[in-house]
């Protein structure tokens, strides 16, 4: 989730997204997409290929339904992207498996040539949140949080569950 958390903070902004594929080119199946290494720009290259799952059923008679793994393809604009930069992100960390956990800001640090800026904040806190958050808006930054549970208290878990967020999540603020 966080991973995608960071490419729909990038829609708000379609210019973002566009840069990456700047030079890129699909050829023979294979997809090049610029991202930045340790801030050095880097073509990263993937195959044409998706994960897909089927779903079976217990009726012979009825096709079974096959669907994307993870990132998913939009029904009215059939963008690609989303896809694309997921494979790219599992390239370089190796397996679908070694992104199910991570930070937003580890997303954000290999699509933007730009510092990082994250902020620890503390719930119990919400005008210092909001403070920074505004100073953040109307710098044009891409906004991001996520929510660990680790070493929480079931009062925070509790609090949580009454703003409908979940723990252990990531969510784009726009």
């Amino acid at each position: 989730c966080y991973f995608l958390c960071a490419l729909s903070a990038m829609c708000e902004f379609p210019d973002k997204i566009e840069k990456l594929f700047k030079h890129s080119t699909i050829k023979n199946g294979c997809i090049e997409v610029e991202l930045y290494i340790h801030g050095i720009p880097t073509q990263i290259c993937i195959d044409d290929f998706a994960p897909f799952i089927t779903y079976e059923d217990d009726d012979p008679d009825t096709p079974n339904p096959t669907y994307l793994c993870f990132a998913g393809l939009n029904i009215e604009n059939h963008n690609l992207w989303p896809i694309i930069l997921e494979k790219v992100w599992t390239k370089l960390n190796i397996s679908y498996q070694a992104i199910s956990k991570g930070t937003v800001s580890e997303a954000f640090e290999v699509l933007f040539p730009a510092p990082v800026v994250s902020f620890d904040h503390q719930i119990h806190d919400p005008e210092l949140i909001w403070k920074k958050t505004a100073i953040a808006d109307e710098s044009g930054y891409l906004i991001c949080t996520d929510i660990s549970d680790e070493g929480k208290s079931k009062t925070f878990l509790t609090l949580l569950a009454k703003m409908s967020l979940i723990s252990n999540h990531a969510y784009t603020i726009i």
